[in-house]
Order: structure tokens, then C-alpha cells, then sequence
């Protein structure tokens, strides 16, 4: 209906207004949160090798098959390879027995990719599992 018509039928411009300015505030509200890089990431997982280096605290992770690289922290989420997982820790296969020595493993690994506040982005693994 033309606004015109809704305005003759009783219905007060203010109010219409008022609904316009609402409804338009869901959509928005609605995009913006359909499209904010917060909550759960879809993981990719990959078999590949991971390197870990004690010293610096950090590692890459490799795939096999596409080449990708991804930063592994020090604290992620692990299944060692009897199965027993635990989280906030270097995974056993990826600890070092000499300093700075960079342990290397076969891995299975979650990553995603993280947008950065510059517009980049970046892969990191959320967790691995010891092959």
C-alpha cells in the first residue's frame, strides 16, 4: 500500500515512521550479525607435519596434499597417539628433547583461517592429533 493511503486510513505518520525506523534496524542488525567475524569457525582438517621449535614457542603446521601452512601456538587443543587428549599444552609428539630443538610429526590438524584487524588474514590450528 502507498503511504498515502495508510495515512488515510487513521493510521499516524509518527507511527508509520517509527515501524519504517524498526523494521529497517532488524535488517541491519541482522546483516551485521550474519556477517561479524566472531562465534564458531569452520575448521579445515588436514593430515600433514607439524614443526615445533621450543625456543620460540611456536610451530607450522604443513599439509600434505595442498601445501597450506598454519601457525600452531604453544597452547592447543591435542590427542596424543593412545588417544588421550588434553588442552593448553604442547602436544608429546611436538616436544623437543634438546634446546632450541625443533621437534618434527606426523599430524592430523584443525585450522581456520583468522581475519586480522588490518583486513589480512592468517591460518592457525585449533588442535592436533599425533599420528
Amino acid at each position: 500500500m502507498a503511504l498515502h493511503v495508510l495515512v488515510r486510513r487513521g493510521i499516524p505518520f509518527g507511527v508509520l515512521v517509527v515501524v519504517a525506523l524498526v523494521l529497517g534496524a532488524l535488517v541491519a542488525g541482522v546483516m551485521i550479525g550474519v556477517n561479524l567475524p566472531f562465534g564458531s569457525k569452520p575448521l579445515t582438517v588436514a593430515r600433514g607435519t607439524a614443526y615445533f621449535s621450543s625456543a620460540v614457542g611456536k610451530g607450522t603446521f604443513q599439509t600434505e596434499d595442498e601445501g597450506v601452512s598454519a601457525l600452531i601456538m604453544p597452547e592447543v587443543g591435542w590427542v596424543d597417539r593412545s588417544g588421550r587428549g588434553e588442552f593448553f599444552s604442547v602436544p608429546s609428539c611436538l616436544r623437543g628433547r634438546g634446546e632450541p630443538a625443533v621437534a618434527q610429526a606426523s599430524v592430523e590438524a584443525g585450522y581456520t583461517s583468522l581475519r586480522l584487524p588490518q583486513g589480512r588474514s592468517m591460518r592457525v590450528v585449533a588442535w592436533i592429533r599425533c599420528l
